[in-house]
């Protein structure tokens, strides 16, 4: 079959490693996959395969065009690009993105899936609800990341299914040595949401009594982000004990490494850094969304769940860990072992599954 993936960039984020991984696996089975997504103002930072065709999302010339036709050149060109592919299905990542690859197919007859990436009741403007609540109902298909966003729809949306993400490394089989490092990752610019903050001022609480550790986030962002976070830690005197990484390229060695993952989170859909994290082998601690993380981190013996925004909890296990190797050990062991069911094999299987099923039924 033909896939077309909708998306807006390649440059950093979980969303975009997820497409990348469940497109290779795609094409590897012989389907033919495109991925549109900017490229000419963003960079691609994970790399798709070569069977997999890259569509740019902007065209350089459309931008010689007079400012309030340069929307309305760039969504003409979409379209021809829609239809020069002639997919048979295709895949919006996020709701903006499902939207704009609904309104642009219109008349073309191709399914168009929803595939959402957070919390469905989290809207950062009127946008995201209006798509949410109004455009999903006309959806082939709708994924969701868990099955408590589904519980929680009720009979809303009859089209929605649960498709976890894949995992985008291999499960090691070694054990490899760590460092004393408690590691945090995701893009600064968004560091109000993955709780960066609280996870500074909890980390400030403890560092002095463990001198020979630190704590490490892996993200880019703006100058303004960095500065903010930066700031904090210059407040809080603890500039010897915290690292900004920026982005990185080599996310499994990172949790190969380190001693303990910690995902803070406010909210979050499913967490694919929390998985990836687990499937590494680290040790991971992370706020409970609602009833999704107990989807992961399914018993003490694989990770530990600390109830949302609890700073208190999160304090009291970050020392648990830290003081209690043999405990990090035993989570490291079983955490690999709950991570083979999102393998890249099963979760691709379970796409497939779901394409055969839109593209049938609308035949």
């Amino acid at each position: 079959m033909k896939i077309l993936f909708f998306i807006n960039a390649l440059q950093h984020g979980g969303a975009a490693r997820v497409l990348v991984t469940l497109s290779n696996e795609l094409s590897s089975r012989g389907h033919c996959v495109y991925i549109m997504a900017d490229t000419l103002f963003q960079k691609v930072n994970y790399t798709a395969s070569n069977n997999v065709n890259i569509i740019p999302r902007f065209h350089q010339n459309h931008f010689n065009n007079l400012k309030p036709l340069r929307k309305i050149f760039n969504f003409y060109y979409i379209r021809n690009e829609i239809k020069k592919a002639k997919p048979d299905v295709i895949i919006g990542f996020m709701p903006r993105n499902y939207f704009l690859a609904k309104i642009l197919s219109f008349g073309l007859t191709i399914p168009v899936i929803a595939s959402e990436r957070n919390d469905f009741r989290v809207n950062r403007d009127f946008h995201e609800y209006f798509i949410r609540n109004f455009i999903y109902p006309f959806a082939a298909a709708i994924t969701f990341l868990s099955r408590r966003d589904v519980e929680l729809l009720g009979n809303k949306l009859p089209h929605k299914t649960v498709m976890y993400n894949p995992l985008t490394f291999s499960i090691p089989t070694e054990t490899t040595m760590r460092k004393k490092t408690v590691l945090a990752a995701g893009r600064l610019d968004g560091w109000y949401h993955k709780g960066f903050d609280n996870l500074i001022n909890v980390w400030a609480q403890i560092a002095k009594n463990y001198p020979d550790w630190t704590l490490e986030i892996a993200g880019d962002g703006n100058d303004e982000s960095f500065n903010f976070l930066k700031n904090l830690v210059s407040q809080l005197e603890i500039e010897t004990q915290v690292i900004f990484l920026g982005f990185r390229n080599d996310m499994d060695i990172l949790f190969q490494t380190s001693s303990i993952f910690v995902l803070s989170s406010r909210y979050e859909g499913m967490g694919q850094v929390l998985l990836e994290a687990m499937s590494q082998g680290c040790p991971c601690i992370a706020f409970e969304f609602d009833g999704r993380t107990r989807e992961f981190i399914t018993s003490s013996d694989v990770g530990i769940v600390v109830e949302n925004q609890n700073m208190q909890d999160l304090e009291k296990s970050l020392i648990q860990l830290i003081d209690n190797k043999d405990l990090r050990n035993s989570i490291e062991e079983r955490s690999k072992q709950e991570s083979f069911r999102f393998s890249k094999d099963k979760v691709t299987d379970q796409w497939e599954a779901l394409l055969n099923s839109v593209i049938t039924s609308r035949k």
